[in-house]
């Protein structure tokens, strides 16, 4: 667990019934949101508690962000304590109130926890009265739940979530809690102002960069060929067949996209009128063809989402929302086990506990399929398929990640193609595929802000690695 530990003493200060103006001025003087923690903890000391720990939270999680006088093997400990069930603190990193103090068994004084989150009595300006209720920092300020990477729905900026735990010094008295309670809600107002400000300038220095690329891009049509690196020139005349096949490629591609849509708005009828079927056949199933009814209900529903994300310009619709990835994959794999069966694949699962991720199920279920279908029909002759899931933490120590392996024993891909396997119309089924299943794979872990590598040796076997990070940056 790499957590940012700071190993100075802080000077104690007298121990008044509020924050200083001293304290409450450091923290407003930091510009980087980055510098709040630190800050916060220093002075909490300052006013006599023996240690403090930031906690990122999230549903049922609490890793620590930062820390001041806490040993890793304590901080591991106090992070189960708040995540265990049937523990005194259990909910309060998810709850919206202080609470304290609080006991832990193995601790000799009590605690006193304070949940953070992007907050403001006030919507966002760009809200108006129509749109309020969208406000994510609203929200949290009348008690909501907000968790890192939810986005609200106004001004898009991410919310942040946190819980400050103080181990409360000897003798604390109700003014020491009360001046606890008035330095940290004053840190969340100030930490809230930050990234509101962050989002902001990354908005507008985005924004920046769009009108100095579009600049160059206009600059340089007046000569297309300085579009083109010296490499591109030399393949231009050295291979112009291809560079028309690759065009034509594109014009085909655009075609499939123009036929998805119209076949989109002509299905999406009769899908409504099967959803309505299943829903008058509920009554009549009997308990013994209950299992396969929800299979039925469940994939007729997801097609109808799909056929609504076409018709939307393939905008994504569904809303993300925290999920557990390995039940997602046993889904997946109970609706194709006939299939593999068939195919002679034997399927063996190796699902480590994970960490709820904020994610789009039917469009994560996609991925999967898909994956696991391409699998399949790589071992014509059956063979073994290998599903694995465990979390890695990133190298700054600070994110987690939900990593799934799809490892087949089939023919593998050819080395001339695997650097371009995730391209639209690459396929090595020949005419049998698309040469799109991949390539949606990939947009939508990108989307998802999420990776996807792959590795293989003909004749020996194929390896796809996702990684899934629990919470957006």
């Amino acid at each position: 667990m790499a957590t940012a530990k700071m190993h100075f003493q802080p000077q104690r200060r007298r121990r008044d019934h509020a924050p200083s103006r001293e304290a409450c001025l450091r923290l407003l003087q930091a510009e980087r949101s980055e510098d709040v923690f630190p800050i916060l903890l220093e002075e909490i000391v300052a006013l006599g508690h023996p240690r403090a720990a930031v906690l990122e939270a999230t549903p049922g999680f609490a890793a620590p962000v930062v820390a001041l006088h806490w040993g890793r093997h304590q901080l591991e400990k106090l992070s189960t304590a708040l995540r265990t069930r049937g523990r005194p603190a259990v909910g309060v990193t998810d709850s919206s109130r202080a609470e304290g103090p609080v006991k832990i068994s193995f601790l000799h004084r009590p605690l006193y926890l304070y949940p953070m989150r992007l907050s403001s009595p006030s919507p966002c300006p760009e809200a108006g009265p129509a749109r309020a209720a969208e406000c994510l920092a609203a929200q949290n300020f009348r008690g909501g739940k907000g968790y890192p990477g939810q986005t609200c729905g106004v001004c898009t900026v991410r919310g942040h979530s946190a819980t400050v735990v103080v181990e409360l010094r000897r003798h604390h008295s109700e003014a020491d809690l009360a001046a606890l309670h008035d330095l940290i809600d004053l840190t969340n107002v100030h930490l809230s102002r930050l990234f509101k400000a962050e989002h902001y300038y990354n908005r507008l220095r985005d924004m920046e960069i769009t009108v100095a690329q579009v600049g160059t891009v206009m600059h340089k049509i007046a000569d297309p060929t300085a579009m083109l690196s010296e490499r591109q020139h030399r393949l231009l005349i050295r291979d112009k067949d291809r560079v028309e096949r690759r065009m034509l490629e594109i014009e085909k591609f655009a075609a499939a996209g123009r036929l998805a849509a119209t076949i989109a708005h002509e299905v999406n009828n009769p899908m409504e009128a099967i959803k309505n079927a299943v829903y008058l056949l509920a009554p009549a199933v009997s308990e013994g063809a209950a299992p396969v009814y929800n299979i039925l209900k469940s994939e007729t529903e997801r097609v109808a989402r799909v056929v609504r994300q076409m018709l939307g310009l393939y905008r994504e619709t569904e809303p993300s929302k925290p999920v557990n990835v390995n039940t997602i994959i046993e889904d997946t794999l109970l609706l194709l086990n006939r299939q593999m069966e068939r195919a002679g694949v034997r399927v063996e699962t190796e699902l480590g506990a994970l960490p709820d991720a904020i994610l789009g199920a039917d469009q994560i279920r996609q991925v999967f399929s898909n994956l696991l279908l391409n699998a399949r029909d790589a071992m014509p002759s059956g063979g073994i398929l290998r599903v694995r899931t465990r979390t890695v933490r990133a190298l700054d120590g600070l994110r987690i990640w939900v990593r799934v392996l799809v490892a087949d024993t089939g023919i593998g891909i050819a080395p001339e193609i695997i650097d371009d396997i995730f391209e639209p119309f690459v396929t090595t089924k020949g005419e049998k595929g698309t040469g799109l299943g991949l390539w949606i794979v990939k947009g939508i872990v990108h989307n998802h802000e999420g990776r996807i590598s792959v590795r293989s040796r003909p004749g020996k076997g194929t390896v796809f690695q996702i990684d899934l990070p629990v919470t957006k940056p």
